[in-house]
């Protein structure tokens, strides 16, 4: 073998050792995005019965007029500080249960998707059209890499109390133009190790947690619907489960902060046993209820659930909601 040939197959093969060790490439984010500065609200001291609320409207680049008329129209601004008032229409519901929301600011998140996200281009008509985001609980894989994604990402950390700034222990309230078919998703933070419930093959570490809104719920039902939902997906961001199911639901329930709460729930990977029928169906947990209306006969909370979602938002209050490991294993 020549000099020549022997100095090409060692080139080869350095090409080749190299190209193995190499690094895969990084995958995409499906969402990122950049914000604005926060607009604080006048908060004082912590109660240890109110949970403060962060306001954030998601407006995706692609359609950033529409997205902020929409949020302007139907959620804006003035509404959301009425709603979240100790009298307003977002406490209507668990505020005689002794769980409250205050508003502790607004800001405008832009964000992009990965084409895996959303495949439209506004360039090829024959490209298929973006129907919003998906379900969070669709996959596994949108759970994990969009859902908990944009929570450890956006996830509110500090917040601003009498002036100072100090940890910010309460909830994330994102609103999309819309998702797929939920009216809104809500899934409780974890804290470590010992925590009960998880989703399969979820390592056991702490989960942010959080509450995402579409904004139908204020173009379609009645008045009431916005606040029925908010309660409804607030209630699984405090650790309560569906108390029914409907008719083809499948879904598992991995929110509940203790297992078997009240009578009738399924346990870890269980469905409820009965289905979203008479007056279960009028329940707020109901998995069912169109929340057309907001007086307590049809939106039920059992004692049991009272007393669940209290500890919830204990530990909300004490931990914060973006998952961090503070408990022993």
């Amino acid at each position: 073998m020549s000099i020549q040939s022997r100095h090409c197959r060692w080139a080869l093969l350095l090409i080749l050792v190299l190209g193995l060790g190499a690094p895969a490439p990084a995958q995409e984010r499906p969402l990122t995005a950049t914000c604005d500065s926060v607009d604080w609200e006048l908060v004082v001291s912590p109660d240890p019965a109110v949970i403060p609320v962060m306001v954030t409207y998601m407006v995706y680049t692609r359609r950033a007029s529409e997205d902020t008329v929409i949020f302007d129209t139907n959620l804006g601004k003035q509404r959301l500080r009425k709603g979240l008032a100790s009298d307003g229409e977002f406490n209507r519901i668990w505020g005689p249960k002794g769980i409250r929301f205050v508003l502790a600011g607004f800001r405008t998140c832009r964000f992009t998707l990965s084409k895996s996200i959303d495949p439209s281009d506004p360039n090829n008509p024959l490209a298929p059209p973006f129907t919003g985001i998906p379900n969070p609980d669709s996959t596994n894989q949108t759970f994990d890499d969009l859902f908990i994604g944009t929570l450890m990402l956006l996830n509110t950390r500090e917040m601003q109390v009498d002036g100072r700034k100090v940890a910010f222990r309460g909830m994330d309230l994102y609103f999309w133009w819309q998702m797929a078919s939920y009216p809104g998703f809500g899934v409780r933070p974890r804290f470590g190790k010992n925590e009960e419930s998880q989703r399969p093959n979820e390592p056991s570490q702490g989960r942010p947690g959080a509450v995402w809104m579409g904004t139908p719920c204020a173009t379609v039902g009645t008045t009431d619907t916005c606040a029925g939902y908010f309660a409804h997906e607030a209630g699984h961001f405090l650790g309560l489960c569906h108390c029914c199911h409907g008719a083809t639901e499948t879904l598992t329930c991995f929110n509940y902060l203790k297992p078997g709460y009240c009578p009738g729930l399924g346990h870890f990977q269980e469905v409820p046993r009965q289905s979203c029928s008479g007056d279960l169906g009028k329940r707020l947990m109901g998995a069912t209820n169109p929340f057309t209306r907001t007086s307590e006969e049809f939106v039920r909370i059992e004692d049991c659930e009272v007393t669940t979602a209290r500890a919830g938002m204990e530990k909300v209050l004490r931990f914060g909601a973006n998952g961090a490991n503070v408990l022993k294993p």
